[in-house]
């Protein structure tokens, strides 16, 4: 069944960095992937197969834990089960780039997993598709019970918006109501109506959720929150005047200076226009900025120079702030639960 796929030379490249390289798995482990379950797959040949039937089988065990929990009424017990089962049966939406139909069923199966998850929560959870010039984008807006304002997460290239199920939990614990949508190339946008990502249709996506969430919530203050290459759409953001303040990890910078490994551009290009004439990364070094911006970066990260990242910074309005980490590499991955906490205590400022 999976033959053809499994000879597809940027799945070998994927694969090949899962087995010999350990900051492959960073990402994941954050993110809620148990370090024990990654020792073991990686311990395997490795190959397609192994990847594809690995994930599933421990997503079946945490949903049997949430049935178990839901049965007795333990809801938030039973509600991490689920997102967990969510991001396992993700890791095979993920490995698939380009927009293919196991892909999609990979993905329905997460989809299924935290909307059951949701109803579970605490927090309310709407489901919304947001117009955007000539396409349609999916998306989910939770709310505490007292809002304090509006966190709107501009999820990395190659992320839906169910893989950062934490990032939302952190702040709506601090008060925040979060927006969070696929844009072009990304989650249900491109799984189910398979839109790439442009440049433009980036800027008109941008544009258009920051309208959407003012429309949305009238009376907040909107925060943009974004890392990699989320993080400079978040700062294409912080020039529209309904954004209050903006929070960006490890922007990408100058396409030209990024040190991307070649499975990552060919990842991108299975889901994003990416040319001479048309970069996935807005112009980030000659840019008006408007709202505040705070930066957080890893001296270590290998994907965006130093150089770029301060060049941003200098460029920034009044009350700009920084914080770089010595030990951390791109998108800061073991300092992330900090900065969010940092940052919700940044935007209540």
């Amino acid at each position: 069944m999976h033959e053809l796929k499994s000879s597809d030379m940027t799945i070998k490249k994927i694969l090949k960095m899962a087995k010999k390289i350990d900051a492959f798995w960073d990402r994941w482990i954050v993110h809620g992937i148990e370090k024990e379950h990654i020792k073991l797959l990686r311990k395997k040949e490795l190959n397609f197969e192994d990847w594809l039937n690995f994930w599933p089988k421990y997503g079946e065990e945490y949903k049997h834990k949430a049935e178990f929990h839901k049965e007795i009424n333990e809801n938030k017990q039973a509600e991490q089960f689920l997102r967990k089962a969510s991001l396992y049966y993700y890791m095979n939406y993920w490995i698939y780039y380009k927009n293919v139909m196991e892909k999609k069923e990979a993905y329905i199966e997460c989809i299924h997993l935290n909307k059951e998850a949701d109803s579970l929560s605490p927090f309310i959870t709407s489901y919304e598709t947001l117009l955007a010039s000539d396409f349609t984008c999916s998306g989910r807006i939770r709310r505490p019970k007292n809002i304090k304002g509006v966190i709107l997460l501009i999820n990395p290239v190659d992320s839906a918006k169910e893989e950062l199920y934490q990032y939302e939990t952190d702040f709506l614990n601090k008060g925040f109501a979060t927006v969070c949508f696929d844009g072009p190339g990304q989650g249900e946008t491109f799984a189910f109506l398979n839109i790439k990502g442009t440049n433009k249709n980036w800027q008109v996506y941008i544009n258009s959720v920051i309208d959407f969430t003012r429309h949305k919530f009238p009376n907040e203050k909107i925060f943009l929150f974004g890392t990699s290459l989320g993080a400079a759409w978040a700062l294409y953001g912080s020039s529209h005047p309904e954004v209050s303040k903006v929070v960006s990890v490890s922007p990408t910078s100058q396409y030209e200076n990024m040190s991307l490994p070649s499975y990552f551009i060919e990842r991108i290009e299975g889901s994003f226009i990416n040319t001479e004439f048309e970069r996935p990364v807005p112009n980030v070094l000659n840019m008006e900025y408007k709202s505040p911006v705070y930066i957080f970066y890893g001296n270590k990260d290998l994907m965006v120079p130093v150089e770029d990242i301060d060049h941003i910074y200098n460029n920034l309005p009044q009350g700009k702030k920084r914080m770089y980490f010595s030990e951390e590499g791109h998108c800061c991955n073991y300092r992330l639960e900090e900065i969010r906490l940092i940052s919700a205590d940044w935007f209540l400022q």
